[in-house]
């Protein structure tokens, strides 16, 4: 018996004694579906949108205590950053299905207030 407790070490690596590792995450998986990688995209622009809401209700607060909601300096919108992304995945997915969430989105989130600037070209998508 003490032989053998002895060997177990020499016929099993280390590292399979070990607890395995969790399934490696979305965002650490190069081959994501286009729906984990919706998912996530979505996900992180909720939390996003909601911190900027919060930030923009203590603004509002702080500007209407002092008279100067109409002088209010807004923050940048999370949209400005998360539309780039959308657009880029849809170009990616291009001529597929997988792009109709990604296209939905950005019609969705961007039609009735389109940023500037969004660097995602002329602002006609073709698919």
């Amino acid at each position: 018996m003490v032989i053998l407790s002895l060997m177990i070490p020499l016929l099993c690596p280390m590292d399979s004694m070990q607890e395995p590792d969790a399934a490696p995450s979305v965002e650490t998986q190069e081959d994501a579906t286009p729906a984990q990688r919706f998912n996530k995209l979505e996900a992180e622009y909720e939390v996003a949108f909601s911190a900027w809401m919060l930030e923009v209700d203590a603004l509002f607060e702080a500007a209407e205590k002092v008279g100067t909601v109409d002088k209010m300096e807004w923050p940048k919108e999370p949209l400005v950053d998360f539309f780039p992304q959308f657009h880029k995945a849809s170009e990616e997915y291009a001529s597929t299905d997988d792009a109709i969430p990604f296209l939905l989105w950005m019609v969705e989130n961007g039609g009735y207030q389109m940023p500037a600037d969004t660097s995602a070209g002329s602002g006609t998508v073709r698919h």
